[in-house]
């Protein structure tokens, strides 16, 4: 059967207005379900929370306070709405529990009743704060702002990476009551065991455990340090430690030494975080060489600042610099070789390096042998900045896959990865992880004994 040119017309437009009505159907459908969830989850926090409220309400009667202020933030194409929270109370024990950042504001879960706000969106923003934002970070006002939003999870979790503003953005890009249910989830975790960002504003630049000092920053301050040691043509030594580093370094005096030596120690992974926790002390970030380069690399894109790569097996970093020159093309690269070296290389492979023109130096051949590498070399090695960073030439190549976001907001990545390498792994994940807790009660801040003794 032939149609003919205006029949062919007509059924194409209506094949067209389908698909239109097909896809509004489902938006339409899939609001639905995240204004059910948002009712649902909001009815089950009142009438969990409300002994709260009342015990917050009657202190502040007592104390002759007021209970409830309210702040006016921008909603949904920036209308304006009025949320509120617990006012500050007296001094005291109860009013400290309290005064706690997290049930101050709970009373916002009653806007979320109310349709002010989403469960899960963008964090809410002042008009003040609005008109300070780039035009391309506005989109956030497109969707209702969240009681729980992305920023609260990563920057409990210490992997808030990107600014406050690109991660809204993102909740607004990814909003989906799927998406938006497993964010609620991973929320708890985050809230009762994550470090809280003013408490991190606070912490001190430096954390003391296991007779170690390390260096206490933000991604951020890290990078900022990195950048000034090599534009000031200084010389220093950067290791990260994770709770196999700190067994490794309680058994092998040489490898502890060579951390005492380093200028910079940084707090690498869920394990040093609940280390943290345990001793008191507060972790600003988890500094991990993952996380680290990248960052780095989108910093000095076009920059004068050059970089060589030592390690992982052959083939690895030729896949790893085909990638790295994909995503930053005015990264300037000065040079890179695999990590299989032979004694009667070593000469030559240092020439490469000095004679490259890099200022810092990537070696990725493991624990303790990086470090021991750098070590043995540095009084030979010209480069400002050197440091160890185990798998990140496998995961920048792209031969093992980095755990999804959500595991690594749940301090999971440890757990993703002894799947992908289970025999590798087991011992240093399930046994490793037992006896580091047992050295963090054995040692702590008191500290292990310094290297060469006993």
């Amino acid at each position: 059967m032939e149609f003919s040119s205006s029949q062919s017309e007509i059924m194409g437009n209506l094949f067209v207005r389908l698909k239109v009505s097909l896809s509004r159907g489902r938006l339409l459908f899939t609001g639905f379900l995240s204004r059910l969830m948002d009712l649902g989850v909001s009815m089950l926090l009142m009438l969990t929370l409300w002994p709260l409220w009342l015990g917050h309400f009657v202190l502040a009667k007592i104390k002759g306070r007021t209970w409830l202020v309210r702040h006016e933030y921008l909603g949904r194409q920036a209308r304006p709405i009025h949320l509120a929270e617990a006012a500050p109370l007296p001094d005291g024990f109860l009013a400290s529990l309290l005064n706690h950042p997290l049930i101050a504001k709970s009373p916002f879960i009653w806007a979320v009743w109310r349709g002010d706000l989403s469960l899960v969106g963008p964090a809410p923003l002042t008009r003040e704060a609005a008109a300070r934002l780039p035009t391309r970070f506005l989109r956030r006002l497109d969707a209702r702002p969240g009681l729980i939003h992305s920023f609260f999870i990563k920057s409990r979790t210490n992997i808030a990476f990107s600014t406050e503003a690109e991660t809204a953005v993102a909740d607004v890009e990814e909003a989906h009551w799927k998406t938006d249910l497993g964010k609620a989830a991973r929320a708890v975790p985050a809230a009762l065991m994550g470090t809280d960002p003013e408490a991190k504003a606070d912490a001190g630049p430096t954390l003391a455990m296991f007779g170690l000092t390390m260096t206490n920053l933000t991604l951020d301050e890290a990078l900022d340090e990195i950048l000034a040691t090599c534009r000031a043509g200084r010389k220093e030594r950067l290791a990260f430690v994770n709770p196999d580093c700190i067994n490794i370094s309680l058994r092998n005096p040489d490898y502890r030494r060579i951390l005492e030596a380093s200028d910079h120690i940084y707090p690498d992974g869920i394990g040093l975080q609940i280390a943290c926790k345990m001793l008191r002390l507060q972790m600003k970030d988890n500094l991990n060489g993952t996380d680290l380069f990248p960052a780095l690399c989108a910093r000095i894109n076009g920059d004068d600042l050059g970089i060589y790569l030592l390690g992982a097996a052959p083939g690895v970093v030729d896949a790893m610099v085909e990638n790295l020159l994909e995503k930053w093309p005015n990264l300037r690269i000065c040079g890179y070789r695999h990590g299989f070296i032979k004694p009667e290389e070593l000469d030559q492979v240092i020439r490469e390096i000095n004679d490259s023109g890099a200022h810092m130096l990537f070696v990725a051949m493991g624990v303790p042998r990086q470090e021991t590498w750098i070590d043995t070399n540095w009084s030979r090695l010209e480069v400002n900045m050197a440091m160890g960073v185990g798998g990140l030439f496998d995961f920048m190549s792209g031969r093992i896959p980095r755990a999804p976001i959500w595991m690594r907001e749940l301090g999971m990545e440890w757990l993703y990865r002894l799947i992908q390498e289970p025999r590798r792994l087991w011992k240093r994940y399930v046994i490793g992880n037992v006896i580091f807790l047992i050295n963090v009660v054995r040692f702590g801040k008191k500290g292990a004994p310094r290297a060469g003794k006993s």
